[in-house]
């Protein structure tokens, strides 16, 4: 899932931009809406390489899911998140501009037999974020039980703030009076003009609510926060006392220090847990270092999961960790994915909950390379897992400069982080493609079979400049049920 998830510097929110100066690049599915009448399962368009797959012909070549624009018109697509739900069909949400003005959110779903909208005007004209002279930004979908999806976006309605619209099975709808207009879920009278929302994390529990994170970037010098509601079924409610204000859920309090990019995730037993960029003063280094933090909502409040999970090092322990992604299996053990510089190379480092301690899956998950071990830089992961509670992550890799950027995924076995096909964690990856494939967001079906999305630009030289989504699936050997965790980590 991707909390991320993340264009946070097109915001100016990005403490990952500020500190390791890179460049920033999902969820769960829907039921067929009165306008999308379910369609008979059409075949997958030939393998592309790795056993990886169009889901129709042409998610992942020309325009791809959203469709390529026209000279004088170029469409740039951004930032997408994925969600598959109980009937196995992905949906995607991505910032789509047309050349208007105004970046809207669109939404498509694969009905069987091709990528259709959700509603009049889902992926067309203003979306379903309908703005006028504002801006839509970093979507972040995700799916209910009920199998209805529900988006939370960051827009410049009153400043940034974070907006939430949820599928009610014919239409996109507020989820109350303004929740995607004015100040949306976000505002605070007594935060006014004195910083800015976004990009927000947005799951939804076992009784269908949902629950939206999001880093709030103070003006006035005062720490970044990570902050948090949950729609109550009237009212957006804070989770505890000031979720949503003050220190919020990330709770900073050094002057030096800040937290941001929030990944939310929640458990079979109903209980949210957030992952989050935090940065802090190391007196003894004489620097500011970069950690990754997990809390948990217990009792009220949110609490570290294991002693110094949102302290000191946290549980990267690196100094050097940022954009976390987290994802929680059928066994309400979260596992979470970021970026790290701790080994002079850019890769990405796993850790799980095991309910004690955050141990790595593996001796060198969370070390050395990681479980990229790339060669030159691998970052933006997303983290998902599916009922058989093994976790998958997708990143973007580049081998060298100037290699271009290709989409990798591995999936943990059991005892092993394994490549899921041939080649797509090396080579070209699931992308391969000679251009720079990014912002990849993961999910993975109750067939257990992942599906991920990523932006890739055109090869059409007449279109120079214009972005689409790509979406891909696994449709090599099936994956069997292997709840427990074998090997040198989990027993």
């Amino acid at each position: 899932m991707k909390t991320t998830h993340r264009i946070a510097s097109a915001l100016g929110l990005g403490l990952a931009l500020l500190v390791l100066l890179l460049g920033l690049g999902g969820a769960r599915g829907a039921s067929a809406g009165p306008d999308e009448p379910a369609a008979p399962v059409a075949p997958m368009a030939p393998m592309a390489n790795a056993g990886w797959v169009e889901i129709g012909a042409g998610s992942a070549s020309g325009g791809g899911v959203s469709g390529k624009g026209a000279p004088g018109n170029i469409r740039r697509s951004t930032d997408p998140s994925v969600t598959v739900g109980a009937d196995g069909r992905p949906v995607v949400a991505w910032v789509d501009y047309t050349g208007d003005s105004t970046r809207q959110i669109y939404v498509k779903r694969w009905n069987g037999s091709g990528w259709v909208e959700m509603g009049l005007h889902s992926a067309s004209g203003m979306g379903i974020s309908n703005n006028v002279q504002q801006d839509a930004m970093t979507p972040s979908l995700t799916t209910g039980p009920d199998g209805k999806p529900a988006v939370a976006w960051a827009n410049t309605g009153m400043g940034w703030q974070t907006y939430v619209r949820s599928w009610d099975g014919s239409a996109w709808k507020e989820l109350g009076p303004s929740s995607a207009s004015g100040g949306g879920v976000s505002w605070f009278p007594g935060d006014a003009g004195v910083g800015a929302s976004g990009p927000p994390s947005i799951a939804i529990g076992p009784d269908n609510k949902p629950v939206v994170t999001w880093g709030f970037r103070h003006y006035t010098g005062d720490p970044h926060q990570v902050y948090g509601k949950k729609w109550g079924g009237a009212t957006w409610d804070e989770i505890g006392q000031g979720s949503a204000h003050g220190t919020g859920i990330s709770k900073a309090i050094d002057d030096f220090g800040h937290a941001d990019a929030p990944s939310i995730a929640i458990g079979p037993d109903g209980t949210p847990v957030v992952a989050f960029e935090a940065y802090h003063w190391d007196q003894d280094a004489y620097a500011g270092l970069v950690d990754i933090y997990v809390r948990y909502f217990s009792g009220g409040n949110w609490e570290e999961m294991g002693v110094g999970s949102a302290s000191g090092g946290g549980i990267s322990r690196t100094g050097k960790a940022a954009l976390p992604s987290i994802a929680i299996g059928p066994d309400n053990m979260p596992v979470v994915a970021w970026m790290d510089r701790s080994n002079g190379k850019q890769n990405i480092y796993v850790r799980r909950w095991d309910g004690t301690t955050w141990q790595p899956l593996g001796q060198t998950s969370a070390m050395l390379g990681g479980i990229s071990d790339t060669t030159f830089q691998a970052w933006d992961a997303s983290v998902a897992i599916g009922p058989n509670g093994l976790p998958v992550v997708a990143w973007i890799n580049k081998v060298s400069n100037p290699a271009p950027q290709e989409i990798y995924v591995r999936r943990w076995s059991g005892s092993a982080w394994e490549e899921i096909g041939p080649g797509s964690a090396s080579g070209g990856g699931i992308s391969q493609t000679d251009r720079m494939s990014t912002s990849p967001a993961v999910a993975v079906g109750p067939d257990n079979v992942p599906v991920v999305a990523w932006q890739e630009p055109t090869s059409d030289p007449q279109l120079g400049g214009e972005l689409n989504i790509y979406v891909r699936r696994y449709a090599g050997a099936p994956v069997l049920n292997h709840h427990a965790f074998v090997g040198a980590v989990f027993k």
